[in-house]
């Protein structure tokens, strides 16, 4: 029996594209993809990669849309603008609290980007498939808002899903479906390594794209209230990817670190780090193979 391969893709937002060069790098390398479990930007990249697995042209169609006039519409420069590319989601949230942006907008709607504007961009890229469609098997975990608990989406409309699972508290609206209402999945499971598991995976290559927390910035300075909420709730997710990397025989690390959350001019760069960083991998990849391989052959999972 074959060996089934699954590729784990996390959340990081912009710095998912390097995601993209990382699936380059292991079809080149011939490395079999037979599962893909995604959450947040994995989901999105993933979710298209599974539909039509020819990653030269995802990684076109990708670079086209991001410099379409639909994707400038998003806005998401505001978030950006003027601050350190270092700073983190939970940083920009404070900036934003302390300067009143996110309390205006929060109180008159639910995210900075309408849900019309969200899946018209998202509709230039998804196809209107279902996820049991797809050539490559797919899963995608959304956060279910009413219970707290973590939805696996593996059949039903795939861009439903992938809206679920990469709208970002805040910043793009929860996603309706069936009755619930779902915000991104990387809030509870930021790699979904046992996800791909349950699909059947014999092996996981888990990609980590934020392997740090953001930029403390003056650490002489004395940090407010805000701060240290928002600084222990980022630790508290990269405790939970922590656990999620640790079931992973492989793990590929992309330090993007110094790239915005928000900034997505800088694709050909994500692309070319998850790509290097894949390569490195390799090595561990194929012995991680024969590993397993051996240990089929002798009768052990």
């Amino acid at each position: 029996m074959t060996l089934k391969v699954a590729l784990a893709l996390g959340g990081g937002a912009s710095r998912g594209l390097a995601h993209m060069g990382v699936i380059q790098a292991l079809t080149e390398a011939k490395i079999p993809i037979n599962i893909i479990a995604g959450v947040s930007i994995g989901g999105v990249i993933g979710a298209i990669y599974a539909a039509h697995p020819q990653i030269d042209r995802v990684i076109q169609n990708v670079n086209a849309f991001l410099d379409s006039q639909d994707f400038n519409q998003t806005k998401l420069e505001l978030i950006q603008a003027g601050k350190s590319q270092s700073n983190g989601y939970y940083e920009q949230l404070k900036k934003m609290v302390t300067n009143g942006i996110f309390l205006a907008i929060s109180s008159t709607r639910s995210s900075f980007i309408s849900r019309e504007t969200f899946e018209r961009n998202l509709s230039h890229l998804v196809p209107k498939i279902g996820i049991e469609d797809c050539e490559i098997p797919l899963g995608l975990i959304g956060t279910d808002l009413k219970n707290g608990q973590a939805m696996e989406f593996l059949s039903g409309p795939m861009m439903e899903a992938v809206m679920a699972t990469s709208a970002i508290p805040g910043i793009f609206p929860p996603v309706k479906i069936g009755g619930k209402r779902y915000v991104d999945g990387s809030w509870l499971v930021p790699v979904p390594v046992e996800l791909a598991r349950k699909m059947g995976a014999d092996l996981v290559i888990a990609v980590d794209v934020a392997p740090t927390m953001s930029n403390l910035g003056d650490s002489t300075l004395e940090l407010s209230g805000l701060d240290i909420q928002l600084r222990a709730s980022e630790a508290s997710r990269m405790a939970l990817k922590g656990k999620c990397l640790s079931q992973a025989e492989v793990k590929i690390v992309v330090d993007l670190m110094d790239i915005h959350w928000a900034d997505f001019t800088k694709l050909d760069l994500c692309v070319e780090r998850g790509y290097s960083a894949a390569r490195r991998s390799l090595e561990v990849i194929e012995k991680a193979l024969f590993k397993k391989k051996v240990g089929r052959f002798f009768g052990f999972r």
